[in-house]
């Protein structure tokens, strides 16, 4: 919640740092919701950090785990708009291409949970 919150105070940085701490915690629990919500608040941090690659594939893992889950962000509208509005200008402006960004997004979606989270964590 404190990540959430430092999105829409515009601290990508400190939302990044929440949110990865909190993805750790996750982890460790084996807490897929969780750690898919911890994903879009990194995601939205990356795109805000013009790291488009980063950010597609964030959003392919988080994405893998929605549709495992069968819901988006648990259903909470507040949370889809946010996710939607991390994903429309990804979509539109990764300064790395659309090619690139499918590429990103699809190896996101594809990879194993766990190595998606080492992935994510820097491990």
């Amino acid at each position: 919640m404190l990540a959430r919150t430092e999105v829409v105070r515009g601290d990508h940085e400190a939302a990044r740092r929440h949110s990865l701490a909190a993805l750790e915690v996750k982890r460790r629990l084996n807490d897929g919701l969780g750690a898919a919500m911890c994903l879009d608040v990194i995601d939205a941090a990356a795109v805000a950090a013009g790291h488009a690659e980063r950010a597609a594939r964030l959003l392919g893992l988080a994405q893998q785990q929605g549709n495992t889950l069968g819901q988006r962000q648990h259903g909470i509208p507040g949370w889809v708009a946010e996710r939607e509005a991390c994903e429309r200008p990804a979509r539109r402006c990764w300064a790395i291409g659309p090619g690139a960004c499918g590429t990103a997004y699809g190896e996101g979606h594809t990879l194993a949970w766990d190595t998606g989270i080492a992935c994510a964590l820097g491990h």
